[in-house]
């Protein structure tokens, strides 16, 4: 039965103007939960509105009043667990995101992110299709990331996801903190740094690997006819460092290849390489190319 309607039709029969409940339903939030100033708002309203008369119909509209809330609280809750999504795809290039959280993010290409409108305020969970590196923000809110049936919950890291077409088969790389891993919601994973972690839906068996390198952020990034620009974000964000950019660089170089981990002087040094830029250290965590 649609609610809804039925209070819709109930409230007209008692002579209340329609629009302004539906201005107080729009503003109701997401959880449901009032505070005391706006119940009184709404209570005002429905005195302003009502045929004082009818006392009988004013305690059924005291019943209905009740039903706009509990319904609302429904109703607004599935529309924005079904549509109040932001989503970022990655063609051919990677792309760089930075969420409200301070989360940064490269995703991969020919990938797919969506996270919600309200991110940070009642939840962390992204959905991905595809592969992405990620460093949490740490904020105190666990972070998931979620594809298909495969999970992987932190609090603050930094880590790599992958995977494959139809989340047939998932694979995570942890490189500093500590991540949850898990596919349906069974044989739950913890990582620690090095850690290789994958699964195969058809096997249904999880494979765990130990890499030392992977602690020192030993992975692989495949760039084609990418920007420059987004090439050197996506470095300071794989190692932590800011890149002042100089005025010879511009948005009509790109970079086709493949990305290998080393230092943060060497891979702005071959990113630049070919444009003729050199590389100047200001210190540990500040670089200019220019």
């Amino acid at each position: 039965m649609n609610y809804s309607n039925v209070i819709g039709y109930e409230l007209k029969k008692q002579d209340i103007n329609n629009r302004n409940f539906e201005k107080i339903w729009d503003e109701l939030p997401i959880k449901g939960s009032l505070d005391p100033m706006r119940k009184e708002r709404i209570w005002q309203h429905i005195d302003l509105q009502t045929t004082p008369v009818r006392k009988v119909g004013y305690k059924w509209l005291s019943a209905a009043a009740v039903l706009i809330l509990a319904a609302s609280a429904l109703v607004f809750y599935y529309k924005t667990d079904r549509s109040n999504y932001l989503q970022v795809v990655a063609y051919e290039t990677s792309k760089t995101i930075l969420l409200k959280d301070g989360t940064e993010i490269i995703l991969g290409q020919h990938s797919k992110l969506k996270y919600p409108f309200e991110f940070g305020w009642f939840n962390r969970d992204v959905i991905l299709d595809g592969n992405a590196v990620f460093k949490v923000k740490h904020n105190g809110q666990s972070f998931t990331v979620n594809s298909g049936g495969f999970k992987t919950k932190v609090l603050g890291t930094f880590f790599k996801v992958e995977m494959s077409g139809g989340n047939t088969a998932g694979k995570v790389s942890l490189f500093e903190g500590k991540v949850e891993v898990s596919y349906n919601d069974s044989k739950k994973t913890i990582l620690k740094p090095g850690d290789q972690w994958s699964y195969n839906i058809r096997e249904d068996l999880p494979h765990l690997y130990h890499h030392g390198s992977l602690s020192a952020k030993s992975l692989q990034l495949n760039f084609k006819n990418t920007a420059l620009t987004e090439v050197l974000r996506q470095l300071s964000v794989i190692y932590g460092i800011k890149v002042s950019i100089g005025g010879m660089v511009n948005q009509k170089m790109k970079i086709t290849g493949t990305f290998y981990y080393s230092t943060p002087e060497q891979s702005l040094e071959e990113m630049g390489y070919p444009f003729g830029l050199s590389i100047k250290k200001i210190n540990e965590h500040h670089y200019e190319i220019k």
